[in-house]
């Protein structure tokens, strides 16, 4: 048989990288694409999950309703607030149309 090396930490399996990008989805179908794992703190005793989103948000997940994580192969551009809506929407709208003709 093969000894594995247990450390310390060894209740903790270290599941998510600190600064690593995922799509994370929870139990009641949302889900929240390219957040950056920032690390766990504790809410009543219990350990949540928190994320960073594009626009600098926190993004904090009870592990009891996470579905899914998805690790992202790439980082992200920064969001610098400036983005025109009516041009995306159009974009979706366009993209939409060209699917279902």
């Amino acid at each position: 048989m093969k000894n594995i090396s247990v450390e310390n930490d060894a209740w903790d399996d270290a599941l998510f990288n600190k600064g690593s990008i995922y799509t994370v989805g929870t139990n009641d179908g949302a889900h929240f694409k390219q957040v950056e794992f920032i690390g766990t703190k504790l809410y009543h005793g219990k350990s949540m999950m928190v994320f960073k989103t594009n626009d600098e948000r926190r993004l904090t997940i009870n592990p009891s309703y996470q579905s899914f994580v998805i690790e992202d192969p790439y980082k992200p551009q920064a969001f610098t607030g400036e983005f025109d809506t009516d041009a995306i929407l159009a974009a979706e709208i366009t993209n939409q149309e060209g699917e279902n003709p």
